[in-house]
């Protein structure tokens, strides 16, 4: 996602059964997991994060890790971006 800084052409590949995604916070380098697989049209819908609410924020995150694809997990900022928590 930012080509213009990254000096290497040759990406690393791994293949694993099962992937645990909890990139960090929004942007473009934030979710990442969950922006690529809707980029790829694997899931339908991606709200994007809320704003912050320290009074909910926790809980939503820590309560909703779940497998949104088969083979992927999401927790962290993933779930907040598939989720629209705060």
């Amino acid at each position: 996602m930012n080509h213009d800084t990254q000096s290497c052409t040759d990406p690393n590949v791994m293949e694993a059964k099962v992937v645990v995604s909890s990139c960090g916070h929004e942007g473009p380098f934030g979710a990442t997991g969950v922006k690529r697989l809707k980029s790829i049209d694997m899931i339908v819908s991606v709200p994007g994060m809320n704003a912050l609410d320290m009074n909910a924020a926790e809980d939503a995150i820590e309560r909703l890790p779940r497998e949104i694809v088969p083979g992927m997990i999401v927790t962290g900022m993933e779930v907040a971006e598939i989720d629209g928590s705060p």
